[in-house]
């Protein structure tokens, strides 16, 4: 055997043993602690049921809006979709409040704060007929925190959402 070929296989060995302890430091830390493509990643499974946080809304009322779906934790968001009163359904996302941000979402509730998802970057008029239906799940939300029922964990920031949506287009 060449001395190349024995530098290949030690050079396999010490990588794959590498590999193997940067996954179980990852794997052994909280959902918190970890960094954000990782903490989104590791509560995603490709297919998921709804997040259990709110899969109790789908099918009830808020105010004049219906509950018309609620969606596995995707991108470190809780996707919801809402139906005015005439029927037309839009989507919303649920994530967690940074109160350093400086960009809430339309309703802040406790820990969570309600984005609508239009599009846009931020700089997008709001629907006033959508902006009114997150504010009320954010009503719902803040219900739902002043009686003790915590969002998960794996939520993200909107800060750390950007962060890994920056990750994944460079992967």
């Amino acid at each position: 055997m060449s001395s190349d070929a024995s530098r290949r296989e030690v050079l396999k060995v010490v990588g794959a043993g590498a590999s193997g302890l940067a996954l179980a430091t990852v794997v052994s830390r909280q959902p918190a602690e970890l960094p954000v493509a990782a903490r989104a990643a590791a509560v995603e499974p490709a297919v998921a049921p709804p997040a259990p946080f709110l899969a109790d809304l789908v099918g009830k009322h808020l105010g004049s809006y219906r509950v018309h779906a609620v969606g596995a934790l995707e991108r470190g968001g809780i996707p919801v979709v809402l139906a005015t009163a005439a029927g037309q359904h839009f989507r919303v996302d649920v994530l967690r409040v940074d109160p350093s941000d400086g960009t809430a979402g339309i309703g802040v509730a406790g820990a969570v704060s309600v984005y609508l998802r239009n599009g846009g970057d931020g700089n997008t008029a709001t629907d006033e007929e959508q902006g009114l239906g997150a504010m009320a799940l954010a009503e719902e939300l803040l219900r739902r925190d002043r009686e003790g029922r915590k969002p998960p964990s794996a939520l993200l920031t909107r800060g750390e959402r950007r962060a890994l949506d920056a990750v994944l287009e460079t992967s």
